[in-house]
């Protein structure tokens, strides 16, 4: 305990590390000259760290109230500065068996697991509590004396409730050995049990996983801002002495972090962004390295390898509009780069024509059909899994193309300001003909 009543707690805050100043006055419940306990976290040992930085977060974000709810993969990143990975189970494309690989791999790496609840059925309210975050444990691949089985590790941080299905702590499956094998004394663990992963994937409704790394892995960050109404011309050069293996992140404040000290004069809408890693060559040529899907999400996050004694540079992809926002109002982002090898970022005034060349390529690299052709004529319509859309054409034809696009939405912002364009390409060129965010 701090005899001075201060406490200086370090979270990452949009993608960027911030210094949080608090004392040891909290809120509590009571009255009368005697509060029986703490209004917001309570640990069970009554330790004060997790309510100091509770307040430290809750300054970040400018209220108690701003704090309420919200997902896992906030959490981690905001105390570790790692990216997460949100895994939906109600996907179109959801695999079971991809995401078993996603959990061997990740429990392998060590890295951070949570499971979420959405709504409980009711033959499940003893076991398992709605809307709640779980830690999962462990994951395992066994062949038991009832076949083949995959088995979940999960922990209610509550110690409320536990799992009475299947595999719970008096199952008749259990065997001594894989009750000593997989920890799992006879009456259980107090918050701890095991599911099947179908029982799993029917009631629980998506996981996080918190890709954090060991010591050996290093961490360089560069701030950025996205203009109001333009595309944004700053990058970041990123060089590397040896082949390193990267996890890239562009940040942008969360909507809660709007109203608090580190945001003042930001808008309230969230920037749609994404990315492009380009790499220039001895030659001169530029090549893609890696895209990133745009979405209005707090962070976008890619894995690449950059290579040795090349340059590297990180273009961000957003056309940002908010009509609540200051004049002014570019919204403050922040680039992430960690790495298995050192890197060195630089932040770097973009040329028009490397943004150009960014959107296009990040244009045919997100158009599902590799574009469609018109008489020597090419129509590229790369397309984000969040709704965003990048129009493009290229006319390496004799002639003059004529294209005329029209795009049906009642929630995307048009660059065009309408739905429906009309354009000529002369021969040998290339035109950006919408944006749709």
């Amino acid at each position: 305990v701090n005899p001075y009543g201060a406490y200086l707690v370090r979270l990452c805050v949009g993608g960027r590390w911030r210094n949080v100043l608090v004392d040891d006055r909290l809120p509590c419940l009571g009255g009368a000259g005697y509060y029986v306990q703490l209004s917001y976290c309570v640990t069970r040992r009554l330790q004060l760290w997790a309510s100091l930085i509770e307040k430290a977060y809750a300054k970040a974000c400018g209220s108690y109230d701003a704090i309420v709810g919200g997902e896992a993969g906030e959490a981690m990143s905001v105390l570790t500065g790692w990216p997460c990975t949100l895994v939906r189970f109600d996907r179109q494309d959801f695999d079971p068996d991809v995401l078993w690989a996603t959990l061997c791999s990740s429990q392998d790496a060590q890295f951070l697991m949570t499971c979420s609840t959405a709504h409980v059925q009711a033959k499940d309210v003893a076991s398992l509590v709605p809307f709640h975050v779980y830690s999962l444990l462990a994951v395992y691949d066994l062949d038991t004396t009832h076949g083949h089985v995959r088995l979940v590790k999960i922990r209610n941080p509550h110690n409320k409730l536990k799992w009475q299905g299947a595999w719970s702590d008096d199952c008749a499956n259990w065997t001594p050995h894989l009750r000593q094998r997989l920890g799992c004394p006879v009456g259980g663990t107090p918050g701890v049990f095991f599911m099947s992963l179908p029982d799993f994937l029917e009631r629980f409704a998506h996981c996080t996983i918190c890709r954090i790394r060991s010591h050996e892995w290093h961490e360089a960050r560069a701030t950025l801002t996205l203009p109001l109404d333009d595309v944004p011309c700053a990058g970041v050069q990123m060089r590397a002495a040896e082949q390193a293996e990267c996890i890239l992140s562009l940040s942008q404040p969360e909507e809660r972090m709007r109203n608090g000290p580190f945001c003042e004069g930001v808008g309230k809408r969230m920037a749609c962004l994404g990315f492009v890693v380009l790499c220039r060559e001895a030659s001169g040529s530029v090549t893609l390295v890696t895209t990133a899907h745009i979405r209005s999400r707090a962070t976008i996050t890619k894995e690449c390898w950059l290579q040795p004694q090349r340059s590297h540079v990180l273009v961000p992809l957003s056309l940002h509009h908010d009509g609540g926002a200051p004049p002014g109002g570019a919204v403050p982002a922040s680039f992430a780069c960690v790495s298995s090898r050192h890197v060195t970022l630089k932040r770097v005034r973009l040329k028009r024509e490397v943004v150009r060349t960014a959107w296009a390529e990040w244009t045919r690299a997100n158009d599902p059909t590799g574009g469609e052709n018109f008489h020597g004529a090419t129509l590229y319509m790369g397309k984000a899994e969040g709704g965003a859309i990048v129009a493009m054409a290229e006319n390496r034809g004799e002639g003059y193309f004529g294209v005329e696009l029209r795009i049906s939405s009642n929630c995307l912002r048009f660059s065009r300001g309408s739905a429906t364009t009309t354009d000529w390409l002369p021969p040998n060129y290339g035109f950006i003909l919408q944006v749709a965010l």
